[in-house]
């Protein structure tokens, strides 16, 4: 697959992968002649060898007779409280001025990390932790399209049915992210401790958007008042739990009142509220009661 995206002049300057790919010199040996660079992950138990002439040596023995000095503390990407810090460090390995054994360190447990790296060209120790923090953010796409919009829930046995069902997965989870990324106020504060983030809810998220839609199109009785107060304190209380991680006081700022985490009136105005009122009163309002006229009618109980 990858060599058909590059036939198709699709580019790319980085692959990464888990320890299945890292350990297949076929694929690493395609992509250094496609003069793609690569971060894959290997098992502790890899030889590498580090200088030349000396017999090859386990990935770990390797981290083992590294000095402390040669531990950077680098954050692999955003997670769900914060930045990642882990230690970092890399050892030149094999032949060539590019080929590099990066090993991540756990801050915490001390558990150990692999990965063989090559590149084109000469890059630094934070672009190879850059590209290996980046499964994590791959992992968690992967992890939102199967879990709320069902990419692996299929049951076909041809190709064009899989591709059909994985394209239109797909376009989903593109369609809710880019109306998440619509809806989110520009003027919130990105500091984690800045006083008003105590008062105002996380921003709508690609599960929270998919809840609000599937009940919209679903429970029509349901005014969109009610279910953007739900909204609210669904993610009013995911704030609380981030004061309650970051050590934010908030008692200093108590909830009730207006402009408060109880107060509603802000989403009325939001973008995210317009678009459900226009999806209603627009042009779409006849097809999505087709599509929940169905729906109410498959969930009425039959009479006895």
């Amino acid at each position: 697959m990858i060599e058909t995206a590059l036939d198709a002049r699709i580019t790319a300057s980085w692959v990464t992968g888990d320890e299945a790919y890292g350990q297949d010199p076929h694929l690493r040996l395609a992509l250094e002649t496609r003069e793609v660079g690569y971060v894959l992950a290997v098992a502790c138990s890899t030889r590498v060898r580090v200088n030349q002439g000396r017999a090859p040596a386990r990935a770990d023995t390797v981290a083992d007779s590294l000095p402390a000095t040669a531990w950077q503390r680098h954050s692999a990407g955003n997670g769900a409280r914060g930045p990642r810090h882990y230690d970092w460090a890399w050892v030149h390995i094999g032949a060539g001025s590019h080929r590099h054994l990066l090993i991540r360190r756990n801050r915490t447990t001390g558990e150990l990390a692999f990965y063989r790296c090559w590149s084109p060209t000469e890059v630094t120790l934070a672009e190879l932790v850059r590209v290996a923090g980046a499964r994590w953010s791959i992992e968690e796409c992967f992890q939102a399209a199967k879990s709320q919009v069902g990419l692996d829930h299929y049951q076909v046995r041809h190709w064009t049915s899989w591709h059909r069902h994985i394209t239109l997965a797909m376009l989903a989870l593109a369609f809710l992210t880019a109306v998440a990324v619509a809806s989110a106020a520009p003027h919130r504060p990105t500091e984690p401790h800045h006083p008003t983030r105590k008062r105002e809810p996380i921003h709508l998220t690609v599960p929270e958007i998919r809840r609000l839609l599937t009940a919209v199109l679903t429970a029509p009785a349901i005014t969109t008042a009610t279910l953007l107060h739900w909204s609210s304190w669904r993610r009013l209380t995911s704030q609380r739990l981030d004061a309650v991680t970051t050590g934010d006081d908030l008692s200093r700022n108590p909830p009730d009142g207006p402009g408060s985490r109880t107060d509603v009136r802000p989403f009325r105005d939001s973008r995210f509220y317009a678009y459900l009122r226009g999806m209603f009163r627009g042009r779409l309002s006849g097809s999505l009661e087709l599509v929940a006229q169905p729906l109410r009618t498959a969930r009425r109980r039959p009479e006895p």
